[in-house]
């Protein structure tokens, strides 16, 4: 909760207001105690620390994704006879077996964000895998080993929704690789 009440928001983009290294500095040594041995996500609250002081000193790693898509392969394929993807890329990388954190807002009650990873030079049965559903807040997930190959395992990071409101939807990945990402939404074929 202390780790938590140095961010203005839930999305962690911001710090409120007269927060100062010093006190960030108090909190790690608490974390880097004995006190650790009374908490959960040792990872992820180190992490909030380190945004902090990115946050303090004026910027920030991490992948901030502002309003996305409603996609539905069962509805173009109702409209439209096929369908297409409903992946939507976070831009985002993940190793298998790294945990990542997604801060989330936005999210319609009882409507799901769904979290998948997919496998660079994947094996033809196995390419992608659901890593988890987002709720508003902070959301800690771990990333799938997908395939059975003795190679790197990991690859991008996508979304899926098929609900109402997306472009409320607010997303924060942190722990995760910064990718470019190419995003095509809303483009009809006059753009192109």
């Amino acid at each position: 909760d202390n780790i938590g009440g140095l961010f203005a928001d839930s999305l962690r983009l911001s710090l409120r207001s007269g927060v100062t290294q010093s006190e960030i500095d108090t909190l790690r040594a608490r974390l880097n105690s004995d006190e650790q041995n009374y908490y959960l996500n040792l990872e992820t609250l180190a992490d909030e620390l380190d945004l902090a002081e990115e946050l303090l000193s004026g910027s920030s790693r991490g992948v901030v994704v502002e309003g996305i898509d409603s996609r539905s392969a069962a509805a173009d394929n109702a409209k439209y006879g096929q369908s297409g993807s409903d992946l939507q890329p976070l831009g985002a990388a993940a190793k298998a077996k790294e945990e990542i954190t997604i801060y989330a807002s936005g999210i319609p009650a009882g409507q799901t964000v769904a979290v998948y990873a997919t496998q660079f030079n994947a094996e033809a049965s196995a390419w992608r895998a659901q890593v988890g559903t987002l709720e508003n807040g902070r959301n800690i997930l771990t990333i799938p080993q997908i395939g059975s190959q003795n190679t790197p395992r990991g690859g991008s990071l996508y979304i899926t929704y098929s609900g109402t409101a997306p472009e409320n939807i607010r997303l924060h990945v942190r722990r995760a690789v910064d990718i470019p990402a190419l995003t095509l939404q809303n483009m009809g074929i006059e753009d192109m």
